[in-house]
């Protein structure tokens, strides 16, 4: 009898336990049905949020990024300007100005919007550097003196082109040529010459292998026409960069003397930066800087100084024997003297804007 009580007590101990532990079972799959709901209305929340801080974000970039118009930046310079196609202070000048001036605003934007979303702007550098001219040369691409024909041609009514002599107000009097280099990165950009467009490209005529001789290619077929020696040819690199913010660029091994490189730098300066008016003199209203690889103290070095002032850079090694390092060393120190002479306010002011914004998202 005893027994037979031991196996009823035993059998119902055996269904307590199973019961408590369905219990169990069953308030477990309940909390965790509860924890995964908990979790989805998290994760949902927190997606919402993410959309909403995207909006946002898509929004701030929509208002902000169209208004960072930066002003471009025109170099102008012999071989120290030019540079190689591996290294260059315009080059060296992007990255130091992209990094600067637009890094923290393309970091902030990547928190919030995936790559390919958002293109931050970038300033554009044209770099109108030569090697293997001189400083004649260059004020006429610039604009400071006109280029003219320098013998009598006939433009044909077709495309065929013409080969010119080339000449300046300077040759105008000692018949010299104006020779220009063959060199891809740099041109004349459109070219009107006695009203006819066209361009100027290299003929297989040259003086040397550095510089050929140059032909106009009208660009459109028309009346045939003749063309007197001294005619003004009208270039288009001479005035469309007259708006940008300029950077001057020169070696200091100069074959003439300090005082005859000045003035023509000094024209080409005042071209760029000078004031507009005509009856002053030299009165620099525009920000520029000018770059000299020169050594300390010398006539160069102190002309620069003495001209130029707080706006003067003075550069230790010619840019084919500078690291790359040093060339980023130096494009820093003309985005600061740049920055000091307030290039960037307004874009730095947007910018500032543009990131409270988005730390308050």
């Amino acid at each position: 009898m005893k027994s037979k009580w031991i196996h009823v007590i035993t059998w119902l101990l055996c269904l307590a336990l199973m019961a408590g532990l369905v219990y169990i079972v069953r308030e477990d799959k309940k909390s965790r049905e509860d924890l995964y709901a908990r979790l989805e209305e998290q994760a949902a929340a927190l997606e919402k949020e993410d959309s909403e801080k995207t909006e946002a974000a898509v929004k701030i970039y929509d208002d902000v990024v169209p208004r960072l118009n930066a002003e471009d930046i025109i170099c102008w310079g012999d071989s120290e300007m030019a540079g190689t196609k591996e290294k260059s202070l315009a080059k060296s000048l992007t990255d130091v100005i992209n990094e600067n001036l637009y890094g923290p605003l393309t970091k902030a934007f990547s928190k919030y919007l995936t790559e390919g979303e958002h293109d931050t702007p970038s300033i554009y550098i044209t770099n109108m550097g030569v090697s293997n001219e001189g400083m004649r040369q260059i004020l006429v691409r610039a604009g400071v003196n006109d280029l003219r024909t320098g013998e009598w041609i006939q433009i044909p009514w077709d495309t065929e082109p013409v080969t010119l002599i080339l000449q300046d107000y300077v040759a105008q009097e000692n018949e010299e040529e104006l020779r220009f280099a063959k060199q891809s990165e740099v041109s004349f950009g459109q070219v009107r010459i006695a009203d006819i467009e066209g361009t100027l490209i290299p003929t297989d005529d040259w003086y040397d292998s550095n510089h050929p001789r140059y032909a106009f290619i009208r660009d459109e077929e028309g009346d045939r026409k003749s063309v007197s020696s001294g005619t003004i040819v009208e270039l288009e690199s001479a005035t469309q960069y007259l708006g940008d913010i300029p950077v001057f660029f020169f070696s200091g091994n100069i074959t003439r003397s300090v005082d005859g490189f000045m003035s023509d730098l000094i024209d080409l300066v005042d071209r760029y930066a000078g004031s507009d008016d005509d009856d002053e003199e030299t009165d620099y209203d525009r920000p520029f800087v000018v770059i000299c690889t020169a050594a300390e103290n010398t006539e160069l070095d102190n002309a620069m100084k003495d001209e130029f002032g707080d706006r003067y850079i003075r550069n230790e090694t010619p840019v084919n024997n500078m690291t790359n390092r040093a060339l980023k060393s130096l494009a820093q120190s003309v985005y600061d003297n740049l920055d000091r002479q307030e290039c960037f306010n307004s874009v730095k002011e947007k910018i500032a804007k543009a990131l409270m914004d988005l730390n308050g998202l």
